[in-house]
């Protein structure tokens, strides 16, 4: 399923991502260790890292800057990991806190968007990405980076 932030930014899954390449200019893919869709047209780019704590804060950096040039250039861009419920999540939230938004309001933000059922069909209170270790550890590091 897709997840609209605005008309530049969605997340979601990789069932998604067939439909993100006709409605977005550029894909980002965070959850998948190889590309599955012929693209034409869209660029891509992969920056898959494993869902663990912490995630890799580099990588997670490197792909929020991609974003961010791609909206600079008044490109669309949609990000996926494999269920869009951590890591393309968070990915979103930190892209968000480097536009300028209070982390947790951009927690809260992607909250109120996001449905609180997986792709499963489980039940749960919120989206992986928010988990206690990625609110203790992500804006430490954007504060290193100056954001925050």
């Amino acid at each position: 399923m897709m997840h609209r932030v605005n008309d530049c930014l969605a997340w979601g899954d990789v069932w998604s991502v067939e439909e993100a390449g006709e409605l977005f200019d550029s894909v980002l893919n965070v959850g998948r260790p190889m590309k599955e869709h012929a693209l034409p047209g869209v660029e891509y780019k992969l920056m898959y890292f494993d869902d663990v704590d912490p995630f890799p804060y580099e990588d997670m950096w490197e792909c929020v800057l991609w974003i961010d040039e791609r909206i600079s250039a008044g490109k669309k861009v949609y990000v996926h990991c494999y269920y869009g419920n951590s890591r393309s999540v968070s990915t979103v939230i930190a892209y968000l806190h480097h536009q300028g938004m209070d982390f947790d309001a951009a927690c809260d933000l992607l909250l109120s968007i996001k449905s609180h059922e997986t792709a499963l069909g489980e039940y749960i209170d919120k989206p992986l990405a928010i988990r206690d270790w990625f609110r203790r550890d992500w804006p430490e590091f954007a504060k290193g980076k100056g954001v925050g």
